[in-house]
């Protein structure tokens, strides 16, 4: 019997490339085999092997589970690169997510606490953390009250949420530097439901694509049995979106680690609902196009009709159907500077020059419905009428 044919893990294509394989010392729980495959459509690097993932959480059970705070000693990590980091970490927190100190945030794998207690500094008082040894043996800074202090909690077994947060729904999940070691995603299903509507998952990985900007001493440094997955923005992106979650910002930076700079990427996800079909997501859209039109109909009511309409092209019949915001609106004229192709008008509207339909219908609001060239129109409309009447996009 030959060996088995190893899948993509995001997409399941059995056509995946063997790129290399290493061998390491044997280590309890570890293979010391790992060969390294890719997936170009995903573009995705992993390494997979005999061991599982129970395999793998023996391992980061019996271990010391946040390195990078053990580095602390480090000279190259100690000049304020750890501070950097989380600084960093939070920064892009706060800015992206919400400034809104009572959200409830979990930092799953939170190692030490460091994330955890740099956001409690800045506020934040509803913190969560949950490792295989979490850390929580620091005190609380000037500006902290013991309320602010987050709450440690130790995962199961399987990797799974202690039942003290089992039922709680979060605004923000925090997964830093762990998706890397996973050789199993059932997990982000598990993040998916304890989200509130609308909520954030905050993925952070080492960055892939820019492993060959930081050179290390030591030989193919970032390939080995414990970082098993190597992803790219785009390969993140489609991994989440399995499991209902849409990407709205990612950035690239880099922190300080033994040896040298690290390459980290950074990614926030909506929860986007649940993996609907393509039926469900159309009905979706339709409702949620309808409700948008409506409520531009209406602030386009209550400005003064007529209403004059810029572009007599698709988006302008668009605009009439099925409910569009220019259903049951008085419309005075359509301005198109190819007004000669329409002897006729459209919809039985007339179509007019736009110095002639502005001069007609003086102080009427004006829908541009042309899918591109807007700002061009808008220049257009105010050199020849000065008024500063209503524009609206449609």
């Amino acid at each position: 019997m030959g060996p088995a044919v190893e899948k993509c893990p995001i997409c399941g294509a059995a056509n995946v490339s063997l790129l290399k394989r290493i061998s390491f010392l044997k280590k309890s729980h570890l293979p010391d085999d790992a060969p390294i495959y890719c997936c170009e459509p995903c573009d995705f690097i992993f390494v997979r092997t005999a061991a599982s993932q129970q395999d793998y959480r023996n391992y980061y059970a019996s271990t010391a589970n946040d390195t990078y705070s053990d580095l602390a000693q480090d000279s190259y990590v100690r000049a304020d690169g750890m501070a950097e980091r989380y600084g960093r970490q939070a920064a892009e927190i706060v800015a992206s997510f919400a400034v809104d100190a009572r959200i409830d945030i979990l930092d799953y794998g939170c190692g030490s606490g460091a994330l955890l207690k740099e956001l409690s500094s800045r506020g934040f008082d509803s913190l969560y953390g949950v490792d295989f040894a979490p850390q929580s043996g620091w005190e609380p800074s000037e500006r902290e009250s013991d309320g602010q202090r987050p709450r440690f909690l130790l995962l199961d077994h399987e990797g799974g949420v202690p039942a003290a947060v089992s039922d709680m729904r979060f605004d923000l999940i925090i997964v830093s530097h762990v998706l890397e070691h996973l050789v199993e995603f059932d997990v982000l299903a598990k993040f998916f439901d304890l989200l509130k509507p609308g909520g954030c998952l905050y993925i952070e990985v080492p960055d892939a694509a820019r492993y060959h900007e930081f050179e290390r001493l030591e030989f193919f440094y970032y390939f080995d049995r414990l970082h098993v997955n190597h992803f790219s923005c785009w390969a993140l992106k489609r991994l989440l979106s399995g499991f209902g979650f849409g990407l709205y910002k990612s950035f690239r930076y880099r922190f300080a680690y033994s040896g040298g700079d690290f390459p980290a990427l950074g990614c926030f996800f909506h929860k986007a609902g649940s993996v609907q079909s393509v039926m469900q997501a159309f009905r979706q859209y339709t409702a949620d196009e309808i409700d948008r039109a409506r409520r531009l109909r209406d602030r386009m009511a209550t400005v003064g009709l007529p209403l004059l309409v810029y572009g007599a092209g698709d988006n302008f019949h668009r605009n009439f159907n099925v409910g569009g915001p220019l259903t049951d609106l008085e419309i005075g004229c359509v301005l198109d500077r190819n007004h000669a192709m329409f002897p006729g008008g459209v919809l039985g509207i007339p179509v007019l020059d736009p110095a002639e339909g502005l001069r007609r219908y003086p102080g009427s609001p004006i829908a541009v419905a042309v899918s591109s060239g807007r700002r061009e129109v808008r220049q257009l409309i105010q050199s020849i009428d000065t008024t500063g009447r209503e524009i609206f996009d449609v």
